[in-house]
């Protein structure tokens, strides 16, 4: 099912192998891996940053799911202040699309906004629709299947990490 990249099973195509994968004890597992499940493993972030210079970082994901997304989406690092909760949006080149099954490295650079503030900012992932009626909307964001990393009010992928970025 990895190979095809399996979303979706038609249960009324032919419910013989359906029902033969239930009675095995199989579909609850094939279930579990239909679409994408992203995992966060690991992420390379420097401690220090300067405004309006290169940021670079890495993280490796395990997509646990047959498939990868199939609509584009907009990747966003979100830097929030620590002091003031203000946030900065800064848009990755990443292609979830591009993220099948199995292990997922991604390395990117990213050019820090000239003007973003000195300070401590804690960093989230934002995976919105790509659709501006509903990118807002937190139960349209791609959520990563760790345990509490996800912010229900934002659709935010809190990535545990705190960059001090300098003038």
């Amino acid at each position: 099912m990895e190979g095809v990249h399996l979303s979706f099973l038609n249960t009324a195509y032919n419910n013989d192998v359906n029902n033969d994968w239930d009675s095995t004890g199989c579909m609850s597992s094939i279930r579990k891996r239909l679409g994408y499940r992203f995992i966060l493993r690991e992420a390379h972030f420097p401690a220090t940053a300067i405004a309006g210079h290169s940021f670079s970082f890495n993280i490796q994901l395990q997509n646990a799911g047959y498939a990868s997304p199939y609509n584009p989406r907009m990747v966003l690092l979100i830097f929030r202040n620590q002091e003031n909760g203000n946030e900065i949006a800064v848009t990755c080149k990443a292609d979830v699309r591009t993220w099948f099954s199995g292990e997922v490295v991604w390395r990117e650079t990213l050019q820090l906004p000239a003007g973003m503030p000195a300070g401590k900012y804690n960093l989230f992932l934002h995976f919105p629709d790509k659709y501006p009626s509903i990118a807002k909307r937190p139960e349209y964001s791609i959520r990563l299947a760790n345990e509490d990393c996800w912010e229900t009010n934002t659709g935010y992928n809190r990535l545990n990490y705190t960059l001090t970025v300098k003038r």
